[in-house]
């Protein structure tokens, strides 16, 4: 190898742990960013609504409450949430052993949309999205 290149490949690798850094920081202003409070009412099939409150804190953690109409039951979830590399779509990771991780997609700064186990769209003519309060 020249010593032109060896001096290249030295400054390539050089870099590379700063570009790093940048990523981290730009997804730890995303997250900050991010992070809020989101409501709205979801489908369900054997009572006129779930009133869903999700809430993202900068620090990674969320509290999701669930509250069935007409049931006078509600459901809280803990976890913590992260963003998929491409920063379109939150992984919600439950700390409760019977509750299952969740995916939303971004669809705009003022709202999220429910997916399914997989992270993909649920087909239904069904809104399943929450709003920015």
């Amino acid at each position: 190898m020249s010593t032109t290149r060896a001096a290249i490949a030295i400054a390539l690798l050089a870099c590379l742990p700063l570009a790093g850094c940048r990523h981290g920081a730009a997804m730890e202003s995303a997250a900050a960013s991010f992070a809020g409070t989101y409501a709205g009412t979801l489908p369900c099939a054997d009572c006129p609504g779930i009133d869903a409150t999700l809430a993202f804190a900068p620090d990674g953690s969320y509290v999701e409450t669930m509250s069935y109409r007409e049931r006078g039951v509600a459901n809280t979830t803990r976890g913590h949430w992260s963003l998929d590399a491409g920063g379109k779509r939150v992984k919600l990771h439950a700390d409760e052993a019977n509750a299952s991780d969740a995916w939303m997609e971004i669809v705009s700064s003022g709202e999220i949309r429910m997916l399914d186990a997989d992270g993909n769209p649920i087909d239904s003519p069904f809104d399943y999205s929450l709003h920015r309060k």
